[in-house]
């Protein structure tokens, strides 16, 4: 079952969230999503950087790099075919790239939300796993594909000439896209809990109900059934 979970399943995830907020019109929703998407980014980060520090590892880019968990699925890359992905646009100290392709960008694009939601995830995603695993990285969005044709990446002192020093992301760091579903959904539920109370609770039970319409039960189920799991740990 686990290897059913994809980007898309993770993408709809949160922006069935802000949908719901949205529609909702919680008080102060849009910074609400923001924290809760900051809260899952830099947990993420955390474990990266335990990770890193576990083996004697410097926290920087090149490590921020070599202890990532995750990576594109299959299926999305046979997706998009032969399109350009990603491409760097920049290799000097300050590492710039661009991305021309994302699954959750398509995914908030198909629930009309990217104008609003698609911008709040995406700008402060990747900052905010940065900034778990080391406050001092400085990792900036200039753009996303929400609002433009790309999305445009730059890491600061990045140094690349230091990946070498890691080689390629070991396979056992790589978490399945059913973890990743568990942890967004349990993350966001726990932010909107402490905020929103009751009506907190019973907006995170309907996410779940939605995600079982749409994808089946039983991978509702999975997703549940991380909500017991400390994503705060390695």
């Amino acid at each position: 079952m686990s290897n059913l979970f994809t980007e898309r399943h993770h993408a709809f995830i949160s922006a069935t969230f802000y949908r719901l907020l949205k529609e909702g019109n919680y008080q102060n929703f849009r910074a609400v999503f923001r924290m809760a998407t900051r809260r899952y980014a830099e947990q993420r980060g955390s474990r990266m950087a335990q990770r890193a520090l576990r083996d004697g590892r410097e926290l920087d880019y090149a490590a921020y790099r070599y202890y990532g968990e995750w990576e594109y699925t299959k299926e999305y890359i046979d997706s998009i075919k032969d399109q350009l992905l990603i491409v760097a646009v920049q290799k000097s100290e300050d590492y710039s790239y661009a991305v021309y392709h994302c699954p959750w960008a398509d995914v908030y694009r198909e629930m009309g939300l990217q104008g609003d939601g698609g911008c709040d995830y995406c700008s402060d995603l990747d900052p905010s796993i940065a900034r778990g695993f080391n406050p001092h990285l400085t990792f900036k969005v200039r753009q996303t594909l929400h609002e433009s044709d790309t999305c445009i990446h730059t890491q600061q002192d990045a140094h690349l000439e230091k990946d070498g020093e890691y080689g390629s992301k070991v396979t056992e760091n790589i978490k399945g896209f059913d973890y990743h579903c568990g942890h967004v959904y349990k993350t966001f539920s726990e932010t909107l809990r402490m905020i929103y109370e009751a009506q907190g609770v019973i907006l995170s039970a309907r996410v779940l109900e939605i995600f079982a319409e749409k994808f089946g039960q039983e991978m509702a189920d999975v997703l549940a059934g991380y909500l017991s799991t400390d994503f705060n740990l390695i």
